[in-house]
């Protein structure tokens, strides 16, 4: 039939270069990434390192409507606060030595499975473990997303993609992903607090005000100190 065969030749004419071929090639982008996500998320056998298990309860406690309160007893806690007069008996369940943010994202991923956190015996992995792997890789890809735009704004698209491309197959950023440490964290803060500070710039190069730019790159690098002391080291550079 006429009808039928114009129809077929104009959807055939949007897959291969109209509007509809954009749509088709990102969808194709975010299927694969959805499936390497599942392909490392499989193997997940639960969180591997002190670390993250040590956050993954304060966490726990957090969403339990404890606050920052941790089950881990750290002597040199305890000599601090004797130190300065503190009662350690009672003192010594808040966390100190975590930064703060970490275990308040861990908090935000457990509390959809509340009603998971007991452990039955017929669990492999534990459900909370699964869900602060789940915002990793949540976080992770996010921050792939924010990459993409300051990449775009720096160079061109083309170069962009190839960059985020890159970053998706390295099979490191995927292990961090999974390991339930604040690195996926602190990269989306990194990212989001560089694409502010490039949109900074060329607001002040184009004559615009950078006032809430650069009052969000304030509150990036802030958010960084509250993620890791390490971070802090970008204040003190020179």
């Amino acid at each position: 039939m006429p009808g039928s065969a114009e129809f077929i030749q104009r959807a055939v004419h949007a897959l291969e270069a109209g509007a509809l071929a954009v749509w088709v090639r990102r969808s194709l982008v975010a299927l694969a990434v959805i499936a390497l996500a599942i392909y490392y998320f499989y193997d997940f056998r639960g969180l591997a390192t002190s670390q993250a298990m040590d956050q993954a309860q304060i966490g726990r406690a957090i969403a339990s409507g404890h606050g920052w309160r941790t089950n881990f007893a750290r002597p040199r806690a305890i000599g601090q606060l004797q130190a300065n007069g503190k009662n350690a008996a009672q003192k010594i369940w808040s966390d100190t030595y975590n930064a703060p943010l970490p275990p308040f994202v861990d908090a935000v991923a457990l509390w959809p499975v509340k009603s998971h956190w007991q452990m039955s015996p017929s669990d492999l992995v534990y459900a909370g473990d699964k869900a602060i792997a789940a915002m990793s890789i949540f976080l992770f890809l996010l921050s792939v997303l924010v990459l993409f735009f300051t990449a775009r704004r720096l160079f061109d698209r083309r170069l962009a993609l190839l960059a985020c491309g890159l970053v998706v197959l390295c099979d490191m950023l995927w292990q961090y992903s999974l390991s339930g440490l604040p690195q996926m964290l602190l990269l989306l803060l990194f990212n989001a607090t560089i694409y502010a500070l490039v949109r900074a710039v060329e607001a002040q190069y184009d004559g615009r005000r950078v006032d809430r730019w650069l009052a969000a790159v304030g509150v990036g690098f802030g958010l960084l100190a509250l993620s890791h002391a390490l971070t802090i080291w970008i204040f003190a550079a020179r």
